[in-house]
């Protein structure tokens, strides 16, 4: 076995998933108007209490909307299942197509296994993230610093983080449930969009997790459709130790 000490970049994606803090507030912009000689008039106090009362509904709305989306976070505590993923190119064009399956234990633990011919594991835990390839025979770790606001992170991590860091639109359509999520601070590392569907299940009263889409800023797009989902399953956090066989070689991400 050989043990590699590296200082590389984690590039973002999902199954080598790059977790990456996003902090910060959205810069305020406002609009100027005409100068003319001496000081421009005042606005009516009418329009200070209209532009108010605006801002007042719309904070009241993503108020709103991040409490659904938190809400149908937090019932699930832990999930397992299935998942199908599309890369698509800038065009459209399919780039990969992989399968696998998958469990999340929140906060902060994550397994992704791809099934053949693109064999891969990635683990997240609260205290690093693991990408083992077996085909390589190579297990790459990264450290707990990596891990922060990705696709991944807001279905495994701590959901009191995304109000601070995300804004969040909804759309309603046909029983689904779609947010989309904007980061308040944009990162040229960071995914452009993200969108998560939630839709309806079976069992009166809950939502199912079904599918996440998101892309980069250089065109390419991720979507990923889940199923067999199990929800709150009773996963330990011992089913998140991964084991590689002997032999493996160790790269060391600093």
């Amino acid at each position: 076995m050989m043990i590699t000490i590296c200082r590389q970049y984690l590039k973002a994606s999902f199954t080598v998933v790059a977790f990456i803090a996003l902090t910060g507030t959205a810069q305020a912009q406002t609009e100027s108007s005409p100068q003319t000689t001496g000081q421009p008039p005042e606005p009516p106090a009418a329009d200070h209490a209209v532009k108010d009362k605006i801002a007042t509904d719309t904070a009241a709305q993503d108020k709103a909307v991040y409490q659904r989306f938190a809400s149908l976070l937090s019932e699930l505590q832990a999930m397992s299942g299935h998942f199908e993923q599309v890369v698509l190119d800038g065009e459209g064009h399919q780039v990969q197509k992989t399968q696998g399956d998958f469990k999340v234990k929140r906060p902060g633990y994550f397994w992704w296994e791809v099934a053949p011919p693109y064999e891969q594991v990635v683990v997240g835990t609260p205290d690093s993230l693991k990408v083992y390839d077996p085909d390589l025979e190579q297990l790459t770790v990264h450290d707990k610093s990596s891990l922060a606001g990705s696709p991944a992170m807001l279905i495994s991590g701590d959901i009191t983080a995304i109000e601070q860091n995300y804004q969040i639109k909804l759309r309603e359509k046909d029983g689904k449930q779609t947010f989309d999520l904007k980061h308040l601070v944009v990162k040229p590392d960071g995914f452009e969009t993200l969108s998560i569907t939630f839709t309806s299940s079976a069992k009166k009263g809950s939502s199912q997790l079904e599918a996440m889409q998101f892309s980069d800023k250089l065109g390419q797009s991720t979507q990923i459709t889940f199923s067999s989902i199990d929800r709150n399953p009773g996963l330990d956090v011992s089913s998140f130790e991964l084991k590689v066989p002997e032999g493996t070689d160790v790269i060391i991400d600093q």
